[in-house]
């Protein structure tokens, strides 16, 4: 078992984990070569014992920077087999989220930090500097979340409840400290933050100051928000046709190697309806609508395109 994503960084190269039971419970960190298709064990990880003898579920499997590897390990169980019901009663109240942060090229733990108890889906973007590592992820108090997938017929975004959160750690070559910070990111205005994307496509790279992803106030996902980090401040687009659905957000830049505090480009955002689905391209920046493409295709399922763009390769 392993989890649903797997983080690539501007080589082309894929991360990864898959969860270990026997004969010790932990994770297994591996990359995919981009060139080679070569896939190479980069380190063991051992399963803090407050899950019980398992691994923590992870559905992200670590976040990427040009220099490390972060692995979130999150106080909730997954037994060997996949169960929602089982991995939201896995959830451990009184448990600690923990950051493992590894070197990127040989896999070597160079240090583990706690924070409070969380889970979180996704994670938005990820990167470093000299003094600090940051993991810009979506947040929630506990596990209700998984409640959508033990029951499909419910409204999504009445479980993802969540907000874009701001997680801050020491860099392990520049600092003794050992302290976390979270720092939540935008505004309380709309509820049910999930699946943001940033603003440049050198993803693992760089830090961001925008985001774009899901909002709502009425329990599914019809609104689009837009943050910026700097500002710590929301705008947000809704279509007029009140039974659309939308799909996760992509961003796709003006330009290559972009400044990541531009906003220049444009937000591709694709909504569901009964009649049929149609892809709504937007300004970026303003949040304007530009076209609306009716897509000749009947009704898909929602959450299909939390993607990034990317820029790579350029061939084929």
């Amino acid at each position: 078992l392993g989890p649903s994503h797997m983080p690539a960084d501007q080589s082309g190269d894929t991360y990864g984990i898959v969860y270990i039971y026997k004969p010790k419970p932990g994770y297994e960190v591996y990359r995919i070569s981009a060139h080679s298709n070569v896939r190479t064990v980069l380190s063991f990880i051992a399963a803090h014992p407050q899950t019980g003898g398992n691994p923590a579920y992870n559905h992200q499997a670590l976040a990427v920077t040009p220099s490390f590897l972060v692995v979130p390990e999150q106080p909730v169980a997954i037994a060997n087999g996949f169960n929602w019901t089982q991995i939201r009663d896995g959830w451990v109240p009184d448990g600690k989220t923990y950051f493992h942060v590894l070197d990127k090229q040989t896999g070597k733990q160079l240090a583990t930090y706690e924070a409070p108890p969380f889970f979180t889906w996704h994670h938005a973007n990820a990167w470093e500097n000299l003094t600090h590592v940051v993991v810009d992820l979506t947040w929630y108090p506990n596990t209700d979340s998984i409640n959508l997938f033990i029951d499909p017929s419910s409204y999504p975004a009445r479980h993802f409840t969540g907000k874009l959160m701001r997680v801050t750690m020491p860099n392990p070559h520049g600092s003794a400290s050992t302290a976390v910070t979270l720092t939540p990111l935008g505004t309380d205005e709309y509820s049910s933050y999930e699946f943001f994307v940033p603003n440049n496509d050198d993803v693992a790279l760089r830090a961001t100051r925008y985001y774009w992803g899901l909002c709502s106030k009425s329990g599914v996902w019809n609104a689009l928000v837009k943050v910026d980090t700097v500002k710590n401040s929301t705008i947000s687009w809704a279509p007029q046709e009140s039974d659309w659905v939308m799909d996760p957000p992509m961003f796709v830049p003006a330009q290559r190697n972009q400044d990541p505090a531009s906003d220049a480009g444009w937000v591709l955002v694709l909504c569901v309806a009964p009649e049929g689905n149609h892809l709504v391209i937007l300004d970026a920046a303003k949040l304007s609508e530009l076209a609306t493409i009716k897509l000749p295709v009947t009704a898909l399922a929602t959450m299909g395109l939390h993607n990034y763009f990317s820029g790579f390769p350029t061939s084929v």
